[in-house]
């Protein structure tokens, strides 16, 4: 059985190769450049390996930042609606954070005022007044305490908001900084070489 050869150029040097028509993949002689021999229907081509698989990496680095900003902005998103739900309105319709210092110092005041109606109840309110200032002190503990657990909890919250928001940042960062800097955007084509002398 006879071997058909066939004569491809290289695409990197310009070379004449001659190959047996069922080889796919071989390297140049010349350049050493890997190629895939390509039968299409008329003619018969060789292309560069690198630049494929280069022109692929690019597109799965590109299709990578994109999912990349999809998950930011939907960890910004959900971020939004959580401190929707958990923030309360100024009167301007700002949203207030909840913090530690106003239910603290809510508390402060509220104490106060329960052993200012204890102290100050006369002999005949006496048991009444014992009875609101100590129940003023009970329901002012209780709001202090959820008061500044919510804040706590919501302090929580934000800084696993932040560090996941950092680290996709940074992994996005350095994914752009990859794309950017590879062969394929620096130089697009890869630089032909002047057809070598037989």
């Amino acid at each position: 059985m006879s071997v058909k050869v066939t004569k491809v150029a290289c695409q990197s040097c310009g070379a004449n190769l001659s190959l047996d028509e069922s080889i796919r993949f071989v390297t140049c002689g010349y350049c050493s450049a890997q190629l895939e021999i390509v039968h299409d229907r008329s003619t018969i081509h060789s292309k560069i390996l690198n630049e494929v698989i280069k022109r692929q990496d690019a597109v799965e680095q590109e299709l990578r930042i994109l999912r990349l900003e999809k998950k930011i902005q939907r960890l910004e998103s959900e971020w939004e609606n959580f401190r929707q739900r958990v923030c309360s309105k100024d009167r301007q319709g700002n949203l207030v954070e909840p913090n530690r210092y106003s239910p603290a110092i809510m508390g402060v005041c509220a104490w106060t005022l329960g052993l200012i109606i204890i102290v100050a109840s006369g002999p005949n309110e006496q048991w009444l007044g014992l009875i609101i200032g100590l129940a003023i002190l009970i329901v002012s503990y209780f709001v202090t305490r959820h008061g500044i657990r919510r804040a706590k909890e919501f302090a929580a919250m934000r800084s696993r908001y932040l560090h996941k928001r950092t680290q996709l940042k940074n992994e996005l960062s350095s994914v752009e900084r990859r794309l950017r800097f590879s062969p394929m955007k620096r130089s697009g084509k890869p630089g032909r070489r002047g057809r070598p002398h037989p």
